[in-house]
């Protein structure tokens, strides 16, 4: 069973952004499998994610400090499973304020990840825009974020971008996007 962090937590690590480590990943990664396997994860998590993290900090350049980022961004809002995962709080505000409803967020989410080619990013602005990275740049203004880059969902899921996609939405920990928001 798995307790639910403090907003003192979930704000310090929202202020970490800035800062370039690599995060504990915050669920056991066998608590993951059925949406991300342990093969990708040790690949994705495991390799690349701690060696953006490694070239960053040797001064490698901007490519590698904001795949880092982008990197903590993503594996930070991660937790285990849940078959109903809606927003709540301040994201589910901004989501129903800009696309109606959650459902027509997803869609939404969901047709500008497909129009995505190579690769890259796609996320919910603190602001509500959906908004896509190709390759990688530092931002400052995520909510919620999708690694649309191959080594994330191609071991699972081939070339099913969609499924991917709509699995990923039973890991996102909503009270850290709403940190984001706040």
């Amino acid at each position: 069973m798995s307790t639910v962090p403090s907003f003192r937590t979930l704000i310090e690590k929202v202020q970490a952004k800035n800062q370039i480590y690599q995060i504990k990943l915050p669920v056991k990664q066998n608590l993951l499998s059925s949406i991300v396997s342990d093969d990708t994860m040790n690949l994705h998590y495991g390799t690349l994610y701690k060696n953006y993290v490694k070239k960053a900090l040797a001064g490698e350049g901007e490519f590698q400090v904001a795949g880092a980022k982008l990197h903590t961004l993503f594996f930070e809002q991660f937790q285990a499973p849940k078959s109903t995962n809606n927003p709540t709080g301040a994201a589910e505000i901004i989501i129903n304020k800009k696309f109606g409803n959650y459902k027509e967020f997803k869609k939404s989410f969901t047709e500008t990840a497909l129009e995505l080619h190579g690769s890259g990013w796609v996320y919910l602005s603190i602001l509500g825009a959906i908004k896509t990275i190709h390759n990688h740049k530092v931002v400052d203004d995520v909510a919620v974020i999708i690694d649309m880059w191959e080594h994330s969902y191609i071991f699972d899921y081939g070339a099913d971008k969609e499924q991917y996609l709509s699995n990923m939405w039973k890991i996102i920990n909503w009270d850290i996007v709403n940190a984001r928001v706040n």
